[in-house]
């Protein structure tokens, strides 16, 4: 027979079995015919047949065996080589012709190991139908398998899929991410929640809001968090921040909990590279209050694993209530989440401050084997040194966005809305030129006015007192609606206007559209949510200070 008709053979590594898969009696019978040969192989010396018949003997077998097993161990020197070969070919043998061969191993790579990540069954037909259209004979479906099977995994899947999938499939376990204190480092990060909420005066679903959560890496403690309906902002960075820093005894007794829930200023604030989390806002917040800012590296999930395990966790409760969203369809079935829906925001609130505060924080958890809230105890208890709590309403101003502005002796204009401090015409009177003012885009009724050469803040409200409360978003769809009317009146009390006639229209829509009904429960929420008047002490104090003369002011970048 020739060659080419017994097939194209694997070279001897791969006929070789691995010792890790020889059975042990299989294996401590070869290594014992190993002993009694190697020394005639080392001899050196003319192997008669004297010699041959003697190590026949010991072994048991014929002297043309053990001719056969001497030649075995000289091309290849090891105990492994002397395992009795199972019937049938060698693994790895071919018998296809070399162009059939060829065909398939082209397809491979070209059709096969792309992101179109074409199926198994028509990659077959994808291949059978090349080898007919060039005059080849039709592999059978069987061998081509064969060969996608021997493919190395990982190849496969980093070509199909990309070599971040590859990596986090077979790539190296990371280390995590550790901290030896509380408050060394804490991660942030939010979510969409996966439960449906309802409006308060129609009880009808408006969507699943958002939540930032906030964790003490060493502790496990969630330091804190914040339920919103808009999106992931630097301003949902600055309310969970706030919130972390803040005495959350008046909240909890707000919420109905008797808890105990722990408060700090972290030493760095660990977080991913969404783009909230690269603001100006935050940035100046953070060197502010000497908190040190570290991104997670790009498209590494795993080095946040703390926070993404708490999420995790957290949206496993929220699946329980009526109105869940579950992870996917799949799991939600016929499930309707929107018609059992029932809870508003304001109790969904109140349902995660419970179920942290008096179940999660009290749980044993896995990852430090005692409950979180023991373990923080411990650790300040033994010392652990902690800074004091700042104020939590200050740091609060110091996270939320601002904007230069130079004071005029008719007060601060900032969206077109004026805004009136007593202590205003004694900026001026000191030539200050520009000052930096805090805003909160859910309510701009009042702003923030940092005094030039000090840590202390200066609350201003609307010129006119009269005017409502309004969103910066309202405020910014007024101009745009007036301008789509053709009008250029745009002056505020236009604009004012076009709030309230869009606040009505909204209204009357709630009853009909969900998309209404968020939007009307988004002002509400957030206005009652919105950050209180920041107390600075009396402002005669302030034009006290003022009086010293006039302040240093450094030129520093607009980061608004």
């Amino acid at each position: 027979m020739t060659s080419s008709a017994r097939g194209r053979q694997a070279p001897m590594s791969r006929i070789n079995r691995d010792p890790s898969r020889i059975p042990e009696e299989v294996w401590a019978t070869a290594h014992a015919k190993a002993r009694i040969l190697l020394p005639l192989l080392r001899s050196g010396s003319q192997l008669t047949s004297a010699a041959i018949a003697d190590v026949a003997r010991q072994l048991g077998v014929s002297p043309q065996w053990t001719r056969t097993l001497l030649r075995r161990l000289r091309e290849d020197p090891r105990a492994s080589s002397l395992v009795p070969h199972t019937r049938g070919r060698p693994p790895g043998t071919t018998f296809l012709p070399e162009p059939v061969e060829n065909a398939i191993s082209h397809a491979i790579s070209h059709h096969y190991l792309n992101r179109q990540r074409i199926s198994l069954n028509a990659f077959v037909g994808l291949v059978q139908n090349a080898c007919e259209a060039a005059g080849l004979p039709r592999p059978a479906s069987s061998t081509i398998k064969r060969r996608v099977n021997a493919l190395d995994p990982m190849r496969v899947l980093a070509a199909r899929e990309g070599r971040r999938a590859a990596r986090e499939a077979f790539g190296p376990s990371k280390h995590h991410f550790h901290a030896s204190r509380p408050l060394e480092c804490v991660q942030i990060d939010h979510t969409l929640v996966d439960a449906i909420v309802v409006d308060e005066m129609y009880r009808e679903p408006i969507g699943r809001p958002w939540i930032t959560l906030a964790i003490d890496v060493y502790t496990r403690i969630v330091l804190g968090y914040f339920l919103t309906l808009e999106a992931p902002s630097s301003l949902s960075v600055a309310m969970c921040v706030s919130h972390m820093v803040s005495d959350k005894r008046k909240w909890l007794l707000r919420h109905g909990i008797a808890a105990e829930w722990p408060s700090g200023i972290p030493n760095l604030l660990h977080m991913d590279n969404g783009p909230e989390f690269h603001s100006a806002a935050l940035k100046r917040g953070c060197e502010e209050n000497l908190i040190e800012i570290k991104h997670r590296p790009v498209r590494q999930p795993e080095n946040g694993g703390h926070i993404e395990r708490l999420i995790g966790t957290m949206m496993g409760k929220a699946r329980l209530l009526p109105g869940a969203t579950f992870s996917n369809p799949i799991d939600r079935g016929v499930y309707d989440s929107e018609r059992q829906a029932v809870m508003t925001l304001s109790e969904l609130d109140v349902w995660l401050a419970r179920e942290i505060a008096e179940v999660y924080h009290r749980d044993i958890h896995s990852g430090i084997s005692r409950a979180p809230l023991s373990f923080w105890q411990e650790a300040i208890a033994a010392g652990s040194p902690m800074r004091p709590l700042p104020d939590s309403e200050r740091i609060r101003v110091t996270f939320l966005p601002a904007e230069y502005r130079t004071p005029r002796r008719d007060g601060i204009e900032l969206f077109t809305l004026g805004y009136w401090n007593d202590a205003i015409p004694r900026l001026v009177a000191n030539g200050v030129k520009r000052v930096l003012i805090h805003y909160d885009p859910r309510a701009l009724s009042g702003v923030w006015l940092r005094v030039p050469g000090s840590d202390e803040f200066l609350e201003l409200r609307y010129k006119d007192l009269r005017r409502p409360c309004v969103t910066l978003w309202e405020w910014r769809a007024a101009r745009k609606g007036l301008l789509a009317q053709g009008r250029r009146d745009l002056d505020p009390a236009a604009r004012f206007r076009a709030v309230e006639a869009q606040r009505r229209l909204l209204a009357s829509a709630a009853e009909k559209t969900k998309a209404a009904r968020r939007l009307v429960q988004r002002r509400a929420y957030a206005q009652r949510d919105q950050i209180q008047n920041l107390e600075t002490g009396n402002d005669a104090d302030l034009v006290a200070l003022l009086d010293a003369g006039p302040p240093t002011l450094l030129d520093v970048e607009d980061w608004s």
